[in-house]
């Protein structure tokens, strides 16, 4: 049995990738000068390793992947209005009234315990941006639930950033902040 041969690697030239579509059945990839160019299987110029081009090819596949957006840990989410203020001394949400907070696709929406609101969010990295409308819905007898309604409706606005804690979501408004339970 003969032995291997001995193979000498070679430190590696970096080479460019160039990528280009000119119809769905053309396709040329350019490494430095050599040119590989897939139309009817026929090569212009050969020499480039096969190991190269399979690389290439799969480097190709997953450009798609690169391309694809993170979707945001707030979307598709459901929460429940806890404590707001400024930290540590937080307000307790009145007792029998509920804040539910609704994140999905873009669209923030919910109910303030007197009126429904509805607006959009914008997220970019942990940076958190509200804006909403609310619903010309009838107006609360308490007066204690219309300052909770004012005091929610002016901090979400002002959100900068949130951070998710297992099933607690706490966004910070500047000075105070809010915090919400998942549903």
């Amino acid at each position: 049995m003969a032995p291997a041969p001995n193979h000498v690697l070679s430190p590696v030239t970096p080479v460019q990738l160039h990528v280009r579509f000119a119809t769905p059945a053309n396709l040329l990839l350019h490494f430095g000068n050599n040119i590989l160019a897939n139309g009817g299987g026929q090569m212009m110029k050969k020499g480039i390793n096969s190991l190269v081009l399979m690389a290439a090819l799969a480097l190709l596949a997953l450009l798609p992947a690169c391309a694809a957006v993170n979707a945001s840990d707030l979307d598709g989410t459901s929460w429940m209005l806890q404590s707001y203020g400024k930290p540590p001394d937080l307000t307790q949400v009145i007792e029998n009234t509920n804040i539910p907070v609704d994140f999905k696709d873009g669209v923030i929406s919910g109910s303030t315990g007197c009126n429904a609101f509805e607006g959009t969010y914008k997220v970019d990295g942990d940076a958190l941006t509200i804006h909403y409308e609310t619903s010309p819905g009838p107006r609360c007898d308490l007066s204690s639930i219309v300052e909770q309604e004012q005091m929610f409706l002016s901090l979400i606005v002002k959100a900068e950033s949130y951070v998710i804690d297992g099933d607690m979501l706490t966004i910070d408004c500047g000075e105070r902040v809010l915090v919400l339970r998942r549903r």
